[in-house]
């Protein structure tokens, strides 16, 4: 059970709803909030100091204190917006109300508007030159404000140039005749594979570099390379995947495939173009061949911005998979 309440409030509470005078009503209904503001029972001294300013009250350095003390339950609440909003009333009725500019920055403070913040403390310390709060507060508010603007400025930059270098693979792998296909969903690319200029430039003359998914059909498997310069021939490319000098991969642990015995084809089996496929016949690449001289063949594309090669090697598995290729012609 509760404990009783005072005498003098409950005084107050009868004066409270028993007098006539919005005036006497408001400041009843102030005193009692601040008797629970004092208690920390920041709900109930809300719910007070809302019904004072409901209560008809005009004067209005009255309300201004009943905004400004509201502000208050509702930033012990967090309910910031709200505080900030009842400060900026208080502030508009008592504009020399050094709480009420004071809770106000704190508001816009927590609510992260640290550049409201600041110019809202502009303005209180045109009345208080050197209120240490205020100042502690502009200083913390514009520190963060400058840093976010400082971060922002650079995002942007960072986005303007990655659209320049877009626009500008987009210009060069045009002019190099290099075409470009959806993917169909067979193989999962990566996020991020994307084709870029080499030297990270973007006025279109620099060299290409590819992302490169090898697929294995004989053992199920795939290699990713994530850029390849166009001017890397597909011996190269061989000699990276299946450098002697590293241990092989765990498929490959006889080392059948090797920079010698690995035979390139262009994959063409993503595409549902009749007509590429047409011009997609099984052939092996030479190996002296670069990429770029490779994307030039009509019958080769990028899949999404991915070039896909299948690797095989001669043997019993080549033949069958040319034997089914042809099959399904």
């Amino acid at each position: 059970p509760s404990k009783p309440l005072p005498v003098d409030i409950e005084a107050l509470q009868a004066l409270k709803f028993e007098s006539e005078d919005p005036d006497e009503s408001a400041r009843s209904y102030k005193e009692e909030g601040n008797y629970h503001f004092k208690r920390r029972e920041f709900q109930s001294a809300k719910e007070n100091y809302t019904e004072g300013l409901k209560s008809g009250c005009k004067d209005s350095e009255m309300l201004a204190v009943l905004y400004t003390n509201r502000a208050a339950a509702d930033f012990h609440l967090k309910n910031y917006g709200s505080c900030y909003k009842d400060c900026a009333k208080a502030k508009q009725l008592k504009p020399d109300h050094y709480r009420a500019h004071e809770r106000g920055a704190r508001a816009l403070l927590s609510l992260e508007r640290h550049a409201d913040c600041a110019a809202w403390c502009d303005e209180a310390l045109s009345r208080w030159v050197a209120d240490p709060e205020l100042l502690r507060l502009s200083s913390q508010a514009r520190a963060v404000a400058e840093a976010s603007a400082a971060k922002a400025r650079r995002e942007a930059a960072v986005g303007r140039r990655a659209e320049r270098q877009l626009a500008g693979v987009a210009a060069a792998l045009a002019r190099r005749g290099v075409q470009i296909r959806p993917g169909t969903g067979r193989l999962e690319m990566p996020d991020d594979a994307k084709v870029e200029f080499a030297a990270g430039d973007a006025d279109g003359n620099g060299v290409l570099r590819y992302p490169v998914l090898l697929l294995y059909p004989e053992f199920g498997q795939t290699d990713f390379l994530r850029g390849v310069d166009e001017t890397a021939s597909l011996a190269e490319v061989a000699a990276t995947v299946f450098d002697p000098s590293q241990p092989p991969a765990a498929w490959n642990s006889a080392k059948a495939y090797n920079p010698d015995s690995a035979l390139f084809y262009l994959d063409c089996s993503s595409t549902s173009d009749s007509a590429a496929t047409s011009k997609a016949k099984p052939e092996t690449l030479d190996k002296r061949l670069t990429l770029a001289q490779v994307l030039k063949r009509p019958e080769a594309a990028l899949t999404g911005s991915v070039l896909l090669l299948t690797v095989l090697r001669a043997g019993p598995y080549h033949d069958r998979w040319l034997k089914e290729w042809w099959d399904s012609q």
